[in-house]
């Protein structure tokens, strides 16, 4: 199986219902080491960092269509730990066996999010990982998020803060950004070349 790493980053701030904002990006490193990458990005009024986060990554797995072994890699500060538990706890198991349904028979609250989620992992291999540390992708994220989304659908988010143009190293992704090449992304369309920030260390 392919190893891809999907890294995903929420414009949102706790479990409080407000706009919020959320990009990923799937990495897949070509044989040759040259990354090769696959985005989104999307707004949502009146949710929370915990269902940006699902619909981000539900968004992001259901590119691949092919078996993988992904590594899923979020901020915690930015999104609540509820997801990667849910999975390495079995919760996921439980409420799928009980139809969607909490200990009292109460649907849990936004099932359709946690069903879809649920469906675009089930075919992979995944693990969580808590990003302690820098995303690569964090700045070409937070203007992509300004740039296509905010701009689009009037959605406020936070203060951009990004590194200084002289500590940032420049990564140039070439080719096919959809690596239908290799039959790992659905939606193989042509996209044009993407310069993607890699903050430095």
């Amino acid at each position: 199986m392919a190893n891809i790493k999907l890294y995903v980053y929420i414009e949102a701030h706790g479990p409080k219902k407000q706009h919020g904002a959320f990009g990923w990006v799937l990495e897949y490193i070509r044989p040759n080491g040259d990354p090769l990458t696959k985005t989104g990005t999307g707004a949502r009024n009146d949710t929370c960092d915990r269902y940006l986060a699902l619909e981000a990554i539900s968004e992001a797995m259901e590119r691949l269509n092919t078996a993988c072994e992904v590594e899923i890699i979020m901020d915690p500060v930015y999104m609540a730990e509820t997801i990667p538990t849910a999975w390495e706890q079995g919760w996921i198991d439980q409420w799928r066996e009980s139809d969607w349904k909490n200990a009292k028979g109460k649907e849990i609250y936004r099932a359709d999010l946690w069903k879809r989620c649920d469906a675009a992992l089930c075919n992979h291999s995944v693990t969580f990982k808590r990003l302690y540390g820098v995303n690569p992708y964090k700045n070409w994220i937070y203007s992509e998020i300004n740039r296509v989304v905010c701009s689009n659908n009037n959605v406020p988010v936070g203060s951009i803060k990004t590194e200084p143009a002289e500590k940032q190293n420049k990564v140039i992704v070439t080719g096919d950004v959809s690596c239908s090449n290799h039959g790992i992304y659905g939606n193989s369309e042509k996209t044009e070349n993407q310069q993607i920030s890699i903050t430095g260390n």
